[in-house]
């Protein structure tokens, strides 16, 4: 009954790899109850996007952003864990936009000129998350100066200036914590439920101060190859979800699955973002120039 390949990475840190054990040893148990093979083990020694495409994988874990876009229709949803983050519906989460404790910035808008600091370019959390606030807010602007002047002019027409002096990728939310915390960047978005392992797990971002949120969308999707039964997978989880006891559920901070599928993904594939995130990353230039 063992085969295929499984991996949970976005919250798999060290601490928690006791745990996620146990959580995936029941699933594996409840997926042999219903005649579905699955590996013994996780398959921590893969890179964490390894598997997204894979044929024979049974479950694995993304980021809402590439589920939106690279793989919308190579894989099957499962649903994504609910961590019960304040602020938010089942099954959601949103980032908190971080700053030092002793630093001038208050809000995005004063963040102007500021080293961003980011997890991986195909994270929503951590990059995204942020652009699309950015967005909003450049729009808000723009509109009030239009309303003065009575005109009219499209999305094309914002400002093609970075914001962000510098966009530095650390690889993970715990670096972009640490990074901040070293002085080498200035702000980070940084997904709620990180935050709360940061603060129990380390780097500490206690020397660290919130300055706002980004709206809240759905967790990092539960994923299984294309044409598995997501259905029946969604199910085994929920039951071995059920089996764990109350201190391993607490170790994990997952309360539940909440079911989804990709279409509860597909607004994260917003055009507009995406430009202010190459014009951050001082792609939109290049790309204008070779025109």
């Amino acid at each position: 009954m063992n085969g295929g390949i499984a991996a949970l990475p976005m919250y798999d840190w060290p601490e928690l790899h006791a745990p996620m054990d146990h959580l995936w040893a029941a699933i594996t148990q409840e997926l042999h109850k219903d005649g579905i093979s699955a590996p013994a083990r996780l398959a921590r020694e893969l890179p964490y996007d390894a598997g997204w495409t894979r044929p024979d994988l049974v479950l694995g874990q993304t980021c809402g952003l590439p589920m939106a876009t690279t793989l919308a229709n190579r894989v099957s949803v499962v649903g994504t864990f609910d961590h019960a983050l304040e602020a938010c519906p089942p099954g959601h989460y949103r980032s908190a936009l971080l700053v030092r404790a002793d630093s001038d910035i208050d809000c995005l808008a004063n963040a102007r000129g500021s080293r961003l600091v980011i997890n991986n370019l195909d994270s929503q959390s951590g990059f995204h998350s942020i652009m699309g606030r950015l967005r909003t807010q450049l729009q808000t602007r723009l509109q009030t100066r239009l309303q003065t002047r009575l005109q009219t002019r499209s999305l094309d027409s914002m400002p093609t200036q970075r914001f962000f002096s510098s966009v530095a990728v650390s690889d993970a939310h715990r670096n972009s914590i640490a990074w901040l915390l070293d002085e080498r960047a200035d702000i980070a978005a940084i997904d709620c439920h990180s935050l709360a392992l940061a603060r129990r797990f380390g780097p500490s971002p206690d020397q660290l101060r919130i300055v706002g949120y980004t709206p809240a969308v759905p967790g990092t999707p539960l994923i299984t190859a294309q044409h598995t039964n997501a259905s029946r997978i969604g199910d085994a989880v929920e039951r071995a979800l059920q089996e764990l006891d109350a201190d391993q559920r607490r170790k994990l901070g997952i309360v539940g699955l909440w079911r989804c599928d990709v279409t509860d993904y597909q607004p994260m594939a917003d055009a507009g973002v995406a430009r202010i995130a190459r014009r951050e990353l001082g792609l939109e230039e290049q790309t204008e120039s070779h025109h």
